[in-house]
C-alpha cells in the first residue's frame, strides 16, 4: 500500500474535502444524520495509512470525572448539586456499561443526557476553564507514542494521517492538540480532521444541550475498513464484533504483535478490494474473510486472557493461510 505523502495532491485534496465536511457539520448546528457520516467516510477511504482515535485512548484521562470536579470548583454555590448529578450519572454509566455486556438496550441516552441534566445551566465560559484544566494536566497515552513509531520505523510510514472520534466535544481535543504539537510534529502526524459532539447554548451562553455527532452506534459508521483504529478496554471487543480493525492500546493490554497483525489486516483488505471483481473472487473471499476472523479472535483471546501462546498460536494458523494462498495464486505474500 502507497505511503502517505503529503505533497501527493490526491492525498492533500482529500484531507481538505474531510476538513471541510467537518465546518459544514458544525456550521448546520443540527445532529449529523447518516449521509454526512457517509460523506465523511469517503474520503477518508481514500487516505492510506489511516489511524483512527478515541479521545480517551489519545488522553488516557476520565474526562467526565474531571468535568464534573472542576465545575464544581469553578461554581461553588454549585457545588452540592453537581456532585449529587455526577453521582447519579456514575450510576447510570455503570448500569449502561453492563447494559452492553450483557447484548441490551439501556433506555437513556448517556451523552445527551450528560448535557441536558447534569451540566444543563452552565456558562460555556466555566467549561472552557474546565477543559483549559484538564489539558494541562492531561498527558498522551505513552503506547500511543509506541504506535506512531512503529508505524514509522517498521512500516515505513512518513507521514501518519489521525482522524479523531470523540464522545466529548471537538474543542477539548483541539486544545490537546493544540498543547502537543511538538509531539504530533516529531512523529509527522498529520490530523486531518477531529469530529466530537457539538454544545449547544442560549443567547446567554448557557449549556441547552448538543448536537450528537458521535455516539456509540454511529461512530463504527466512520471508520473506514483500510484504517486502523485505536481503542481501550471498553472499546475494544464491540467493536471487533462490528468487523472495525482494532486494537487496544489502554495500558499493558497494547502488545506490538496486535498492531502488526492489524495491519495486515489493513493490507487484507487492499488486496481483497483489488481482487474482489477477478473470477477467482469466491476462493480469495472465503480466505481473507477467514484470515480476518483469525485476527479477530486474537484480539478477543488477548483482551480477556492476556496469553501471549494464544496469539502465538493465531499467527502460526495465519501464516499457514498466507502460504496456502500464495501458492494457489502467486498473487502476494507477507511476512509476520
Amino acid at each position: 500500500m502507497e505511503n502517505f505523502n503529503i505533497k501527493n495532491e490526491k492525498l492533500n485534496e482529500s484531507i481538505k474535502i474531510v476538513k471541510s465536511k467537518i465546518n459544514q457539520l458544525y456550521s448546520k448546528k443540527e445532529t449529523v444524520d447518516i449521509e454526512q457520516i457517509h460523506e465523511i467516510k469517503n474520503e477518508l477511504e481514500k487516505i492510506p495509512n489511516l489511524v483512527i482515535n478515541f479521545d480517551e485512548t489519545m488522553t488516557a484521562s476520565d474526562t467526565i470525572r474531571k468535568i464534573l470536579n472542576y465545575l464544581a470548583d469553578e461554581l461553588p454555590e454549585k457545588s452540592e448539586e453537581l456532585k449529587a448529578k455526577g453521582d447519579n450519572f456514575r450510576k447510570l454509566a455503570t448500569e449502561y456499561r453492563q447494559a452492553k455486556k450483557e447484548g441490551k438496550q439501556y433506555p437513556i441516552n448517556l451523552v445527551r443526557y450528560f448535557y441536558t441534566d447534569v451540566i444543563n445551566g452552565v456558562n460555556i465560559e466555566k467549561l472552557d476553564k474546565v477543559y483549559d484544566r484538564i489539558i494541562e494536566e492531561t498527558e498522551i497515552n505513552p503506547n500511543i507514542e509506541k504506535v506512531f513509531e512503529y508505524l514509522k520505523k517498521d512500516q515505513g510510514i512518513k507521514k501518519i494521517p489521525l482522524f479523531v472520534l470523540s464522545l466529548n466535544t471537538n474543542e477539548i481535543i483541539q486544545k490537546f492538540y493544540n498543547k502537543n504539537i511538538d509531539f504530533f510534529k516529531k512523529h509527522n502526524v498529520e490530523i486531518v480532521g477531529i469530529v466530537g459532539n457539538q454544545i449547544n447554548t442560549d443567547e446567554n451562553n448557557n449549556i441547552i444541550d448538543i448536537y450528537e455527532h458521535v455516539t456509540d452506534e454511529n461512530k463504527k459508521n466512520y471508520i473506514p475498513p483500510q484504517s486502523i483504529m485505536l481503542a481501550d478496554d471498553r472499546e475494544t471487543k464491540s467493536l471487533v464484533e462490528k468487523g472495525i480493525n482494532v486494537i487496544n492500546v489502554q495500558g499493558e493490554k497494547y502488545k506490538e504483535g496486535l498492531l502488526k497483525l492489524s495491519h495486515d489486516q489493513r493490507e487484507l483488505t487492499a488486496i481483497f478490494n483489488e481482487y474482489k471483481d477477478e473470477p477467482k473472487f469466491e476462493k480469495i473471499e472465503a480466505i481473507v474473510l477467514h484470515v480476518v476472523k483469525l485476527i479477530n479472535e486474537a484480539k478477543i483471546s488477548w483482551e480477556t486472557q492476556n496469553d501471549v501462546n494464544i496469539l502465538e498460536d493465531m499467527i502460526i494458523a495465519i501464516n499457514n493461510v498466507y502460504f496456502d494462498f500464495y501458492n494457489q495464486y502467486g498473487i502476494f505474500k507477507m511476512e509476520l
